[in-house]
């Protein structure tokens, strides 16, 4: 059965949220990266784990080509 309620499930999901705005992450197990979005997603994939899934803005997603740091 597919989950198709995804605010649900990207809300559960651990992980690094990219905000110039928010002081504090208000979903579990999640934390603000702030700045140098590239250098936060490298530091990122040094960490053990699974394919990381980005969803964001034009900055941020240009910010991360322009880095070489997506992949697919």
């Amino acid at each position: 059965m597919v989950n198709w309620n995804c605010a649900a499930t990207v809300a559960a999901s651990a992980g690094l949220r990219f905000s110039n705005t928010l002081a504090a992450a208000p979903w579990a197990h999640s934390s603000i990266a702030r700045g140098d979005a590239p250098a936060a997603m490298r530091h990122l994939r040094q960490q053990p784990g699974g394919p990381i899934l980005v969803h964001g803005g034009v900055s941020l997603a240009q910010s991360l080509l322009h880095a070489g740091l997506v992949d697919e």
